[in-house]
């Protein structure tokens, strides 16, 4: 929709993907959190196994709901073109939040595995946040004339064209006549 020029169903998009992701990321953290004592057994039978589940589900909602953001925003980032932005949160978020929060919640102040989880959710929450912001204060109308402006450059212009089809009909011939 930017490489068509067309800024407002970008936007549309963007809203309509974010809106299905919070709706489907709901749906399934609330059926989750309502079956949250008696989901574990599917995988184990152990008791001890599905206390500790039980203990967890929240985070593994939370975990869900924000994680869903995150892939919504980031699939938006890279339609866009915004692959270096996206890159960077993502590093920036884990390698500076996520990790040193996990292992200090993990490892000193004794929360183990619950703690090395909330520090990695801690950094996607960080990670959505600021790709939530690059999108939120996104200039549709200029990165739609950018993509555009993309689009006409990578097209082939006249002859160009035919022998960009002729180049690619000789190889296509050439690997047809090796596996003969």
């Amino acid at each position: 929709m930017l490489g068509a020029g067309n800024p407002k169903a970008a936007r549309a998009a963007a809203n309509a993907a974010l809106y299905l992701g919070a709706f489907d990321a709901s749906f399934v953290c609330i059926t989750l959190y309502s079956y949250r004592k008696t989901w574990a057994y599917i995988f184990s039978n152990e008791v001890e196994v599905a206390h500790y589940a039980t203990k967890i589900t929240p985070i593994l909602c939370l975990s869900i709901f924000i994680c869903s953001s995150t892939a919504v925003l980031s699939g938006i980032a890279r339609g866009a073109g915004w692959q270096h932005i996206a890159g960077y949160a993502s590093i920036g978020s884990y390698y500076l939040v996520g990790i040193p929060v996990g292992s200090i919640l993990c490892f000193v102040a004794k929360l183990r595995g619950r703690g090395l989880w909330i520090g990695i959710l801690l950094g996607c929450f960080s990670q959505t946040m600021v790709l939530a912001l690059v999108t939120f204060f996104t200039n549709w109308e200029q990165e739609a004339t950018k993509a555009r402006d993309r689009v006409l450059e990578m097209t082939p212009k006249g002859n160009q064209e035919t022998e960009i089809i002729k180049e690619d009909a000789q190889v296509l011939l050439s690997d047809i006549s090796e596996n003969v």
